[in-house]
């Protein structure tokens, strides 16, 4: 098991929407650059009876020590989750974070990670290509044209990028001192999520040590990690588009559902409340 102290920033990293140690469900997702609505927002409507706990795996990366690894961050979040008495019916990862909440089961079921169960929801397992493809987009966004060509590195990533939002600003007229302002604001998320990004792609995809159950919209192509075993892989194609996974009452029926299954066997051995 890692030691708790390699990540001592992230100790106050998981959030409680819902405080109870009954049935809790830890649901390890993010925050993007828009409105939108995250795994957790849905859980916390939908999953009545359950203690609800939240980690914002970009969030809690950039907060962490510098080359902080993503099983070093689990570490420390488990030990949190300890330290408040919780032990979960299931953790949820969602997209890229999905490597995190991989970990943070293994942490928290060092045994044979039977107990809690681990459900995945569109999985995606970044590599360095997805990374380029990810600043290509963003340039692209503020109306960049030339190919990147730097160092996959978080600070040249960021310094062009804040070239090129200067650039779009200037170019629509934005007065110098409002223009830092304003990319200071975009410049600190991209930060934390490319920080985020090329950690997990810097980081082969965890093992499958127990069963694993991934929730897929019927239209996706996301799945499980290519290298594991398929009878650890439970995949649910539901009746949902990719798009609305977020927002499917679908979702959320299959995660508690799952959770439930998960406390009875938990409570059935008397692993509650450890």
């Amino acid at each position: 098991m890692q030691n708790s102290t390699a990540c001592p920033e992230a100790l106050g990293r998981v959030k409680a929407l819902v405080e109870s140690a009954i049935a809790p469900i830890v649901v390890v997702d993010f925050s993007w650059l828009s409105a939108a609505g995250t795994l957790s927002d849905l859980l916390h409507r939908k999953a009545a009876g359950h203690g609800l706990y939240r980690i914002d795996a970009v969030e809690c990366l950039d907060q962490a020590s510098p080359g902080a690894s993503i099983r070093e961050l689990a570490g420390a979040c488990a030990e949190q989750l300890r330290q408040l008495g919780i032990q979960p019916a299931a953790v949820v990862g969602y997209c890229g974070a999905s490597g995190l909440a991989m970990e943070l089961s293994r942490e928290l079921n060092p045994a044979d990670g039977a107990e809690s169960s681990i459900v995945l929801v569109e999985p995606t397992w970044p590599t360095m290509e997805d990374v380029l493809s990810n600043i290509a987009e963003v340039r692209s966004a503020v109306g960049a044209q030339n190919t990147w060509t730097g160092p996959l590195t978080v600070e040249a990533i960021i310094g062009q990028l804040a070239d090129d939002i200067d650039e779009s600003l200037r170019a629509g007229g934005v007065p110098e001192p409002d223009r830092k302002v304003s990319a200071k604001i975009v410049l600190e998320r991209y930060q934390a999520w490319f920080k985020f990004l090329l950690a997990v792609a810097e980081t082969q995809p965890p093992e499958a040590r127990s069963p694993v159950t991934v929730l897929t919209g019927h239209d996706s192509a996301n799945g499980p990690a290519a290298t594991w075993a398929p009878e650890l892989v439970r995949l649910q194609r539901i009746s949902v588009a990719e798009s609305d996974m977020l927002t499917s009452d679908r979702t959320s029926q299959y995660i508690t559902e799952i959770s439930a299954i998960a406390w009875e066997r938990i409570e059935a051995v008397g692993g509650a409340g450890r």
